[in-house]
């Protein structure tokens, strides 16, 4: 799963396993973040950016929605 923010100024990605993904699309250099409380056998099934591209919410099949501050870099909320 991947989405832009909104102004473009990044791509955040999660797929198979507890990580998710930020690009910088200038530099196209990528930080990698593990999610706690999510198994690694998991994956994530849906994405999505705020409008103002400060929160990514992302969805995983066990049943887990986490929300992250985008430019904090950190888990805000773990709904698991």
């Amino acid at each position: 799963m991947l989405a832009f923010t909104p102004k473009g100024n990044a791509l955040v990605g999660a797929g198979d396993g507890n990580t998710y993904t930020v690009w910088d699309t200038k530099k196209w250099k990528g930080t990698r973040k593990t999610i706690d409380k999510i198994s690694a056998d998991c994956s994530a099934s849906s994405i999505d950016v705020s409008r103002d591209g400060k929160l990514m919410a992302a969805g995983f099949t066990d049943s887990s929605i986490v929300i992250f501050d985008l430019d904090l870099r950190e888990e805000l909320h773990n709904f698991f």
